[in-house]
């Protein structure tokens, strides 16, 4: 395993439902790592890996994917899914 701990391409597999040729560290910042997966084809995706939270504080992924959920509800442009 390198230096940024990259999750093995199985775990991308998993969750995209395509095999996955390369995955790439794009950035890291307070709570998470982003990641580009490259998979078969031309189809590309962002990962995000959050570090444990060992603060008591609120569940990143959580707050995260909620927010993303309220602003495509509302037609948010660029938002991710």
């Amino acid at each position: 395993m390198d230096k940024h701990n990259i999750p093995e391409p199985a775990v991308w597999e998993s969750l995209t439902g395509r095999p996955v040729i390369r995955v790439s560290h794009l950035g890291a910042g307070g709570n998470s790592r982003v990641w580009r997966i490259d998979c078969d084809g031309e189809i590309n995706y962002a990962g995000k890996q959050y570090f444990p939270d060992n603060r008591g504080g609120s569940n990143r992924m959580t707050v995260e994917t909620t927010t993303f959920s309220f602003l495509n509800r509302r037609r948010g442009p660029c938002v991710p899914r």
